[in-house]
């Protein structure tokens, strides 16, 4: 991480970039081993190609660490995911088992980081979930669920996938656990 830091903050001091953000995910299933997500917001047009070169870590008796081409993203989109925020996950049809907080997020700049983050954790918010959560949380079945007109009739299919994995996830007893899943765009 100080290598990754240091030559963030080089490229910030010499003009590169203006912003930065990075965290580290561990392993998971899909992943063999623990890795970084890198957020950078250029200050001028980048050689991509050049600019990836400065993140060629040497490691003594194995071959350089290194990272992925860059990928346009938006910084909301890109926040989310590093943190593994389970309602913009569901969204996607991702699952993960490790979820971070924006407090494991390193960055040059932490008010535009929190600032981002809310903009984007209100831009998923959905009132159609909650209510079908509310529901769920006091007992009510899938069946009473649809009869409360909450589920529109042409997305009965994805609600129920949505109740039945709650239900495998966490059991019937959903009340005191953080339930986020979202539809698709309506």
């Amino acid at each position: 991480m100080p290598f990754l830091e240091e030559t963030l903050s080089t490229a910030v001091a010499e003009g590169h970039i203006f912003f930065y953000a990075f965290i580290k995910h561990y392993a998971e299933e899909d992943t063999k081993k623990d890795h970084f997500h890198l957020f950078v917001s250029p200050s001028k047009p980048l050689d991509m190609l050049a600019f990836r070169r400065l993140f060629i870590e040497p490691v003594a008796g194995d071959k350089p660490l290194c990272c992925l081409p860059f990928q346009s993203s938006k910084i909301g989109d890109w926040l989310l995911y590093a943190l593994h925020d389970i309602t913009y996950l569901n969204k996607r049809g991702l699952v993960r088992l490790n979820h971070y907080s924006i407090e494991d997020v390193i960055t040059n700049d932490d008010e535009f980081l929190l600032q981002s983050y809310h903009d984007a954790k209100e831009s998923i918010s959905d009132n159609r979930m909650n209510l079908f959560l509310s529901e769920m949380r006091n007992g009510s079945t899938f069946g009473d669920i649809l009869r409360s007109g909450i589920v529109p009739p042409n997305q009965i299919v994805y609600w129920e996938k949505v109740y039945k994995s709650s239900i495998s996830q966490w059991g019937r007893n959903v009340e005191n656990k953080q339930v986020n899943l979202i539809p698709p765009d309506l």
